[in-house]
């Protein structure tokens, strides 16, 4: 992970000091640390920032407050956004403005929390705590030094991962409707699941359903050719009149969910995954928007591990039509920008942009929101609450042969997009505010997929990147040119082909006029003169 230390106040305190946090981070496996002066300019800061995976800001200072007033959103790229002030500069800090940018704010005092409460409330998903409630620090110094690590490492979110397992082994999560409290002459929604061979999952999804607050609800469960006991697990939930269970021989993902939009009865349908489960107020939550005019509504979700612990809480941001493609190009060598199995989808859309296209056996739902983007006049919202729980998929038996298909896919759909929409309308909000040459975020986009599937010397997705990157060498900005010596370095690094790395770093070095940009070039020649790789100023 890439994390940007800006420091414009060094805190000396023993038990929380800028100097031993730094140092013991910069010891994290895997981490690669950029430390910025608080003073520094706003073009520095958003090329190091757009890397990272966290940014943290020790003190209130200048840029601090240059990125606040520009009102860019680093989070559309950066999971967390951290600021540690001290009780003197919590008071330059505008608010409540600065949610804007930050995720998490660390003051040293409950006063200090009182302050910021007083000028604004904190908003859903962010969180402000003292050091004072991080647990004595006379005794044991490592406690604080633990404690913001562990925002560091979890960022963005009101509960740190420990405090949010903590909250899902206290069985809150399937806690059903009160009575009383049921949510009930709504518009009718149908929850769909399709499974084929799940029956250890299964049960526990339509159970998650069955549990809904929100009662105006069909269940329909679709199964899809089971050879296992996957039928027999559904039949012991049909007792309950809302669900409806549908057998067939196998047909595949996107046939199915294109027979589940032809049987639901519902204005709306839910999707869910045969082994993941919702949380009981989702659809509630989510018919709110969308009887708002959504089109579409999606949340945020628990990623648990195969053994049911929590691995992750995995935040998602709000799109549009505007920034969905340039979102979907980045997400297929990291994350979709839309989780699935939490949609909830108008169905009136799928007459409009047409269902799942059967040629994909994998790979429909991105391909379908890029109708979406391409339709232009499609309503998304987000919920920025977890409301599924996804079950980590175990690695395929051919996990080669995966490669290459999800390679090929993705590909693909990286080309669809760059045709329909060109680099322009693709350009990530950091990249517009440097004014950057358009094409070498596709060029990065197209690199980052490359490697991230593993493709072989000779696949066009490398020629692509070479097309897309090498026009920009004759740009009139030289931190352009030395992003894309890098990028070139990387390439060839990929490749194993060290000579021409080295020299594409070495051209980097040279020619970066940001210290920062020369960290990333020097840590990647020193990666190549270890025969290793690093791939940093490449988010992959």
């Amino acid at each position: 992970m890439q994390i940007v230390f800006v420091v414009s106040e060094v805190f000396t305190d023993e038990s929380a000091s800028t100097k031993f946090f730094v140092q013991g981070v910069s010891r994290t496996p895997n981490a690669f640390i950029q430390v910025l002066p608080g003073n520094c300019d706003m073009a520095t800061a958003l090329r190091a920032c757009r890397e990272a995976g966290r940014v943290w800001f020790e003190g209130v200072g200048p840029l601090l407050l240059e990125l606040i007033a520009s009102g860019i959103d680093l989070c559309d790229s950066v999971q967390g956004v951290i600021l540690r002030a001290s009780s003197a500069s919590i008071h330059r800090l505008p608010l409540p403005t600065a949610w804007g940018l930050l995720t998490n704010i660390i003051v040293p005092t409950m006063s200090d929390v009182a302050y910021v409460g007083q000028q604004s409330s904190v908003p859903h998903h962010r969180s402000l705590v003292s050091l004072d409630s991080m647990g004595d620090s006379d005794t044991n110094p490592m406690i604080r030094y633990n404690a913001m690590g562990e925002i560091l490492s979890s960022s963005g979110g009101d509960r740190s991962t420990a405090q949010w397992q903590e909250w899902l082994d206290s069985g809150a999560d399937r806690e059903g409707p009160t009575p009383g409290l049921a949510v009930t002459n709504g518009p009718l929604v149908t929850a769909a699941i399709f499974a084929h061979n799940e029956e250890k999952a299964i049960g526990a999804a339509i159970a998650s359903l069955r549990n809904q607050t929100y009662q105006d609800l069909e269940i329909l469960v679709i199964d899809d050719g089971s050879t296992d006991n996957t039928p027999k697990v559904i039949e012991q939930h049909t007792q309950d009149p809302r669900v409806r269970f549908i057998r067939q021989e196998n047909m595949g993902i996107p046939r199915t969910r294109n027979r589940a939009i032809e049987l639901a009865r519902g204005e709306y349908i839910a999707w869910l995954g045969a082994d993941d489960e919702s949380l009981p107020r989702r659809i509630e939550l989510e018919v709110q928007p969308a009887q708002g005019g959504a089109d579409i509504v999606h949340t945020d979700s628990f990623f648990m591990t195969p053994q049911g612990r929590l691995k992750e809480v995995r935040r998602y941001r709000s799109v549009t039509c505007q920034n969905l493609p340039g979102r979907l190009l980045c997400g297929y060598s990291r994350i979709c920008p839309v989780l699935d199995t939490s949609l909830l989808v108008r169905r009136d859309l799928y007459r409009r942009i047409g269902g799942f296209n059967e040629e994909f056996s994998r790979g429909a739902d991105p391909e379908f929101f890029i109708r979406c983007a391409e339709a232009g006049d499609v309503k998304f919202a987000h919920i920025p609450e977890p409301l599924v729980k996804v079950e980590q998929s175990r690695p395929p038996a051919d996990l080669e042969r995966m490669r290459e298909r999800v390679l090929a896919l993705n590909y693909n759909m990286a080309c669809r997009l760059i045709k329909f929409f060109g680099p322009q309308r693709l350009s990530d909000p950091v990249s517009i505010c440097l004014q950057q040459d358009p094409r070498l975020g596709v060029g990065r986009a197209l690199l980052a997929l490359a490697i991230t599937y593993q493709a072989p010397a000779g696949h066009p997705i490398l020629a692509d990147t070479l097309n897309f990157l090498q026009p920009v060498l004759a740009s009139p900005n030289p931190a352009d040119v030395a992003e894309v010596h890098n990028l070139l370095g990387l390439q060839h690094h990929y490749l194993r082909q060290h000579q021409q790395a080295m020299t594409c770093y070495q051209s980097a070095l040279r020619m970066a006029p940001q210290d920062s940009q020369k960290q990333v070039a020097a840590t990647n020649l020193q990666a190549l003169q270890a025969n290793q790789f690093a791939g940093v100023g490449l988010r992959t």
